[in-house]
């Protein structure tokens, strides 16, 4: 005699991984995001909607005359600082920009990018021992680099060094023809040169002077010019000054800004805009106001000291050098965002504590320095660290698929163009699965039971490309 049993339906369900262009967010409750939201996600692009290759840094060189460059650091001597010098060369009327680095004993070495050399040269007579704030300026008919540090104004022209007595400048711009500094003698001062001569310092109404901005907005940060106007950055505030060549024409206004305490070297200018860090997260500045950027970052920023953040914006895009606590892990990441689309991506792993920018005839990039390495850098897409490839991840947000009781995850499928390894992590088991690269779409069995799920994807390719992920779910 047989007795026969009913069995329930299995069902089945998919979920789609196709769009991952949703950054980390400290905004949303992991468990109420999108299956595309990451937990975790670093050293990956995802603005076009798969995973690529996000910022890079590679041996910073040059191609002249069909060859090609490379700066070669002094031994035993550890970089501090990059600086960029535009010069022309009046009398052989060509060209002659500079790659100038100040090392850890105090020189200064200078490499001429249009000489077709891999030598750094010493510049004698310029040697600094605190890291000194620079600006580029046409004075007496000639391109010059300017260098202020502990009172003193050094004028580089490209042969030697001459000094002069000067502010304890703490930050400088040009703006119409005029150096203007924020200074240590006095934390509410603006100082201003004389117009076409940023040597003279001498305080009267046909030359030299100043304004007190001692208000509540706190100590003068930096300053910068931008938009037709000058804005002195405060610890809680920003002024806008009209400042023209006629010292009694000038005139001053208080912003009301919205924001915690501002930190000083995260004031960049993007173009059309002015992004900067304050405790309390990223801001855009349009010259009027301020609005909020990258939120999704601020619970990462909490309690954080971020006072050595290096910044510089690029091709549309800022990037900053910030220090960031993510799930426990507090790292230096590098945060890209670009401007156009208001979407950012971490990369974990370079430790940049420098970035500047070069932008000559025939070039464009972002210099940098890595920490432990004595060479020069730049900037780029190859998700890789000097030819190393950096670890790249994505990981999603612990999730039930909106299926309130056990399942199984059993099949997994997507297209990748590199090797890649899937991390099926549930609340009962884990399961890991390898893909090779190929150009067609891929499916393996992954029979994972849980009530929730975890999937992290790694890759520590060069060319990593993954997309169209897709996710088969059963339950009864």
């Amino acid at each position: 005699m047989y007795e026969n049993f009913k069995t329930g339906s299995i069902y089945g369900k998919k979920i789609d991984l196709f769009d991952f262009n949703n950054a980390v967010n400290g905004l949303i409750d992991g468990h109420l995001g999108k299956n595309t939201l990451a937990e975790t996600t670093y050293n990956f692009d995802y603005s076009s909607g798969a995973l690529k290759c996000g910022v890079g840094v590679k041996q910073l060189e040059i191609l002249f005359d069909n060859n090609h460059f490379v700066a070669k650091m002094p031994d035993g001597l550890i970089p501090k600082k990059i600086f960029y010098y535009k010069r022309y060369d009046e009398i052989n009327f060509k060209n002659d920009d500079r790659i100038l680095v100040l090392f850890s004993n105090g020189e200064v070495y200078e490499w001429h990018i249009y000489l077709g050399t891999n030598k750094m040269v010493k510049i004698e007579n310029l040697n600094f021992s605190k890291t000194p704030f620079y600006v580029n300026y046409r004075l007496n008919g000639e391109d010059v680099i300017l260098f202020s540090t502990d009172g003193v104004l050094y004028v580089y022209n490209g042969e030697k060094v001459t000094t002069f007595d000067a502010p304890l400048i703490t930050s400088m711009c040009i703006h119409n023809e005029r150096l203007y500094a924020t200074t240590g003698y006095s934390e509410t001062e603006l100082w201003f040169s004389k117009t076409f001569d940023p040597t003279n310092w001498n305080v009267n109404l046909n030359e030299a002077g100043f304004i007190d901005f001692r208000t509540k907005a706190g100590r003068l940060l930096k300053v910068i010019s931008f938009g037709g106007y000058l804005y002195a950055f405060a610890n809680y505030g920003i002024f806008r000054i009209t400042a023209f060549n006629n010292q009694l024409e000038m005139t001053a206004d208080s912003l009301f800004v919205n924001s915690g305490r501002i930190i000083r070297n995260s004031c960049t200018e993007c173009g059309k805009y002015v992004i900067y860090l304050a405790e309390d997260g990223f801001y855009r500045f349009d010259g009027s106001s301020s609005v909020r950027i990258m939120r999704e970052l601020d619970k990462y920023l909490i309690g954080i000291d971020n006072e050595d953040i290096s910044a510089i914006y690029h091709n549309g895009k800022f990037y900053a050098s910030v220090n960031l606590n993510i799930d426990g892990d507090h790292a230096k990441m590098m945060v890209c965002y670009d401007l156009g689309t208001h979407e950012f991506y971490l990369a974990k792993g370079l430790n940049c504590y420098d970035l500047e920018k070069i932008e000559g005839a025939q070039f464009s990039f972002l210099a940098t320095l890595i920490e432990g390495y004595n060479q020069l850098g730049m900037l780029d897409n190859s998700g890789n660290k000097f030819g190393i490839p950096l670890t790249k991840i994505w990981k999603s947000n612990k999730t039930d698929y909106n299926v309130f009781y056990e399942k199984t995850l059993s099949y997994i499928s997507l297209y990748t163009r590199s090797d890649i390894r899937v991390e099926v992590e549930s609340d009962i088991s884990k399961q890991v699965i390898t893909f090779s690269g190929s150009k067609f779409r891929q499916k393996k069995p992954v029979m994972v039971k849980g009530n929730t799920f975890q999937i992290t994807i790694k890759s520590q390719s060069r060319n990593a490309e993954i997309s169209k992920v897709l996710l088969e779910i059963q339950y009864l």
